[in-house]
C-alpha cells in the first residue's frame, strides 16, 4: 500500500492565539488582505486557515459574541440615557397606566380624549406606531473605512465607478 502524503500546508488542527487574533481582526472589520498583512500570513496560508471548518466554526462563535456585546452596549447606553432623562423617566412610569387606558378606551364610546392621551404617552415611550426600526450607531473609524471600501468594491464590480459605466446603451 502507498503511504498517504500529508499536505504541505494543512488546515489548522486546533486554534492557536494567532488564529484568534486573525478572527478578531476579521470580526472587527478588517479585510482578509489587511488582516493577513498585519499578522504576516501569506495569501495562500490565509485562505487555507479561513476556509478550514474549525476556523469557520470558531469565527461564527466569535462573531456571535461580538454581536451580543454590541447589542448589550447599545441597550446599556439607551438605558443610561433614559435613566438620566427625567421626562423619559416620568413617561416610562406612566406607560403601564397609558396601556391600560388604551385597552379600556377600546370598549368606551367616549374614549377619544383618553385614547389620544394614552396614544401620546405610548408614542413617547417607544410603544407607538412603528414605521421602521431606528438604531443609533456611533461607528468607529475602522467601521467607516470598511464601509467605504465595501462601497468602492461594489462600485467597481457594477461598473459605476467607470466613466460611462452608468449610462444606458444608445438606442439604434
Amino acid at each position: 500500500m502507498e503511504e498517504q502524503k500529508k499536505p504541505n500546508n494543512p488546515p489548522p488542527a486546533k486554534m492557536m492565539p494567532r488564529h484568534r487574533a486573525l478572527m478578531r481582526l476579521l470580526v472587527t472589520g478588517s479585510t482578509h488582505k489587511q488582516a493577513g498583512e498585519e499578522l504576516d500570513y501569506t495569501p495562500g496560508r490565509l485562505t487555507i486557515i479561513t476556509n478550514s471548518p474549525l476556523f469557520r466554526e470558531e469565527m461564527a462563535k466569535m462573531q456571535a459574541e461580538y454581536d451580543k456585546k454590541f447589542l448589550e452596549e447599545v441597550a446599556k447606553r439607551e438605558a443610561d440615557k433614559a435613566a438620566s432623562d427625567p421626562v423619559k423617566k416620568i413617561l416610562n412610569e406612566a406607560k403601564e397606566k397609558a396601556a391600560k387606558t388604551y385597552v379600556g378606551a377600546l370598549d368606551d364610546d367616549k374614549g377619544g380624549v383618553r385614547l389620544t392621551a394614552a396614544d401620546a404617552i405610548l408614542n413617547r415611550t417607544g410603544y407607538g406606531k412603528e414605521e421602521g426600526i431606528r438604531v443609533l450607531v456611533e461607528p468607529s473609524q475602522g467601521l467607516v473605512d470598511m464601509l467605504l471600501r465595501s462601497k468602492k468594491e461594489k462600485e467597481k464590480e457594477s461598473g459605476e465607478g467607470k466613466p460611462g459605466g452608468d449610462k444606458e446603451p444608445a438606442a439604434e
